[in-house]
Parts: C-alpha cells; structure tokens; sequence
C-alpha cells in the first residue's frame, strides 16, 4: 500500500468521523424527550427548567452548538455529563477497558476456533463434521446476542453455577460475555474460511506442492490458508465493527461495566454529551480496524503493496 493510498484512507476516516459527529449531533435532538425537564423533574417549575437549559446551552440555536460542538471536537473536550456533573472524558475513560477487553477476547475466541472449524470443513467436505459446523454457523447467525446471552445464563451461571451471570472482576465474569458477543463471529469467520480454503485447494499450485511431496500440514497452513487469508481479513476488520455494536446489548444482559452499558443509561437520560462521546469513540475504533485490516491485507498479500 503506497503512502499515497495510507494518506487517502486516513482523510477518509477523518471525514467519516466528522459526519458520524453531526449525525450524532443531530440525531440526539430529535429524540423525544428535554433532558433539562428530566433532570429537573416532572413537578419543577419552568423557570427551573429554563434555567437549566441556559446552563447547558440548549437555549442557543441548534447551529451555534453544532458549532461549539465540533470546535471542541478535536481537543477531546466533549463537554459535561448531564447525568453526574462530571466530565464526559472522566464517564468514558474507565470504561474503555472493559469494552475493549470483552470485544477483543470475544474476537479471538471467534477467530482461533473460526478459522479452525472453517478449515477442517474444507478438508472434510461433506462429513458429520462439516455439517455440524454448518448447523453451529446457521445457529450463531440467527441467534439474537440477547437470547443467546440469558441462555447462557440460565444454563451455566444459574443451574451449573460454573460461572457468575453478572459482574466483573475475574476470568470467569468474562466466559460468558465473550461467548455470546463472539458467537455470530465464529459463525462469519468460519463459513468464509470454508468457501474460501475450498476455492484455494482447487488451484493448480495446491496441486504441484502436493505433487512435490510436501506434507499435508504444510500445504494446507503454508500455502492454502496464507492465500485463503484475505477475505478472512476483510470480513475479520469489518466484523470488529459490529462485535463493539454487539457489546452495547451484550454489556445490558450481563451488567458488564463498559461503554455499551454507558451508552444505553445516557440514552435513557438523554445525555446528550455522554451518548455522543460513546458514538464517536466508537465510530472511530470501527473506521480504524477497517483501515489496519487494509493494510494488513497488504501486508499479507505482496501484490497489493505492489498496487
């Protein structure tokens, strides 16, 4: 990838942060609800009301704060909580951690037994095997995270107590998060290996390194899944997106302390600083794993350095 094409995919993560921030922006305001009533109370009197808004600075034109908004954009300022009092940054910060940690073991675990199970389905096309992934994968597709979740918790949490249903702190808070946020993943990541290691063994280059007398493993690790790893890639970047979607209702079932629990009690109070920081961090680490999946496609693939 030239430093040309690294410059242009970086202006356009830029500007698809800033339209992610208006629509945000915009978005917010037309939700129903006056999040100076709500914390003002229902029985408070108008001037009450009033008063807070001025505080906030809803009263000003809704372009004067888009623009306040975006100016402070770049500093990292996305202002005050409506719901604490306390800086968004100081609400959001702790629970990055948290989401990451969920979002990245729920990926790997989807990963390692993803790829596993979509190349052993290559392999043994047309097996038991084959078709129990194939069941697993239809399974994990249409599941919804949240039934998945509380499924889970019925089985191992509430009737054999392996693990605790809520919570964090521990390996163990952390088993069933991960397996029902990577569920759907396993299932993506595993039928695109499949599809993707039977196209590559029908090359006629599979065919010589077999011919040549190289092992089985090696064939199949060094020279089919090497090349079969590019659309793995792909859908792995843009999967990364919808497993931190994923987290918000994950992270309601199982109380888990991230950003996805953050974002749902800032909606609900209309927290319009919060919601938006959330959205926006979000936006960002999707647009980034697209991008580091670009370049390690390129990475992986020599002629697309070449290009």
């Amino acid at each position: 990838m030239t430093p040309l094409l690294v410059a242009r995919r970086l202006a356009a993560l830029l500007v698809t942060v800033v339209v992610v921030s208006v629509a945000t922006f915009l978005a917010m305001r037309m939700v129903p609800g006056d999040p100076a009533r709500l914390a003002a109370g229902p029985d408070a009197p108008a001037e009450t009301v009033e008063a807070i808004r001025r505080e906030w600075g809803l009263d000003q034109p809704l372009s004067i704060q888009l623009g306040r908004f975006l100016a402070r954009l770049p500093t990292g300022d996305f202002g005050t909580s409506y719901r604490t009092k306390a800086p968004v940054w100081s609400e959001v910060a702790p629970r990055l951690f948290p989401t990451f940690l969920l979002t990245v073991t729920g990926m790997g675990l989807a990963m390692l037994f993803g790829i596993g199970a979509g190349l052993l389905s290559a392999v043994r096309r047309g097996t038991w095997f084959d078709t129990g992934v194939s069941v697993l994968s239809t399974l994990g597709i249409s599941l919804p995270v949240f039934w998945l979740g509380i499924l889970l918790m019925m089985v191992f949490a509430a009737r054999l107590r392996w693990f605790p249903s809520s919570g964090w702190g521990e390996w163990r808070h952390l088993v069933l998060p991960s397996l029902t946020l990577g569920a759907g993943f396993f299932a993506s990541i595993s039928r695109m290996t499949r599809s993707s290691m039977l196209e590559v063994l029908r090359d006629d280059y599979i065919r010589t390194a077999t011919a040549k007398g190289l092992s089985r493993r090696r064939v199949l690790l060094g020279h089919a899944l090497r090349n079969a790893l590019l659309p793995i890639i792909t859908v792995a970047g843009l999967e990364f997106g919808r497993l931190l979607g994923g987290a918000v209702i994950t992270e309601s079932v199982f109380a888990w302390p991230g950003m996805g629990r953050l974002l749902v009690d800032s909606v609900k109070f209309r927290d319009y600083p919060t919601v938006q920081a959330c959205v926006i961090i979000l936006a960002v680490c999707i647009a980034l794993s697209t991008f580091l999946s670009d370049l390690l496609n390129a990475y992986v693939d020599p002629r697309l350095r070449r290009g």
